[in-house]
């Protein structure tokens, strides 16, 4: 008996210490804070963006600037009245190889510290007639005012995007809504998705060659043809794979 007494008074004795203990180590704060970089575009065909070792959303929007500018919104857990912050050593770079703008995030201090910061999401903002490239692995892609051809990658999200050129966008798990705004410049518009569906506005009366298939899931077109739209045209594709998903391309009234 009074061994079982003792067991029980060191029991409460070490549960008082655990959380007298985790109340100074988790006595913390979460402040987020956002970080810029930027470059000319002079000389830039494309922007760059590769979120696949982080997760985040990534919003895009063209404008008339001739500059490159991406900002990230990070979060972080700080120690009550620490002034050391992670996001304080965080840079956002835009760095220029082979015409291309890539966004890139440098971390001048120790390890322990970056693994602290949470990258809640980027938005990108550059000339309108550059071509774009992103990838996250765990977040939403939307793209606006953007007339170049546009390469978006997400294994988790959804993607909304508007499409002037042309375009190609791969989804593992989310939804897909496109609307086409071809110029005379447009071909191929190439989607696919392993889980979600896929839903393309077009103008009203565009002629397009389509290729539509999804295993698992119905195909909707404005003629109840699944090859061919308005009549079709041998230059302008549209090209929709779906493992499991629906397959809708609507026309705009």
């Amino acid at each position: 008996m009074k061994k079982h007494i003792k067991n029980t008074v060191l029991g409460i004795f070490a549960a008082v210490c655990v959380i007298a203990l985790n109340g100074c180590v988790f006595n913390v704060d979460r402040i987020t804070k956002q970080k810029s970089g930027q470059a000319s575009s002079d000389g830039l065909t494309e922007a760059a963006i590769d979120m696949s070792g982080y997760s985040g959303d990534i919003t895009v929007g063209g404008t008339e600037d001739s500059l490159v500018k991406a900002t990230v919104s990070v979060s972080e857990m700080v120690k009550t009245g620490s002034d050391k912050s992670a996001s304080d050593e965080l840079a956002v770079t835009v760095t220029k190889t082979d015409s291309v703008g890539r966004i890139g995030f440098v971390f001048s201090s120790d390890k322990d510290l970056w693994e602290q910061l949470r990258l809640e999401n980027v938005t990108l903002t550059c000339n309108s007639q550059l071509a774009i490239s992103a990838k996250t692995v765990s977040g939403d892609i939307n793209v606006n005012d953007i007339a170049g051809i546009i390469n978006l990658e997400t294994t988790s999200g959804n993607v909304s995007a508007d499409v002037v050129r042309g375009c190609k966008i791969k989804v593992v798990s989310g939804d897909v809504n496109v609307s086409l705004k071809p110029d005379s410049s447009f071909r191929l518009a190439n989607i696919e998705t392993t889980s979600g569906d896929i839903t393309v506005h077009v103008k009203k009366g565009l002629k397009a060659n389509l290729d539509l298939k999804t295993t698992s899931g119905s195909i909707h077109t404005p003629n109840d043809n699944n090859s061919l739209l308005n009549g079709g045209d041998s230059l302008t594709a549209i090209t929709c794979k779906a493992t499991s998903g629906d397959i809708r391309i609507e026309e705009d009234r």
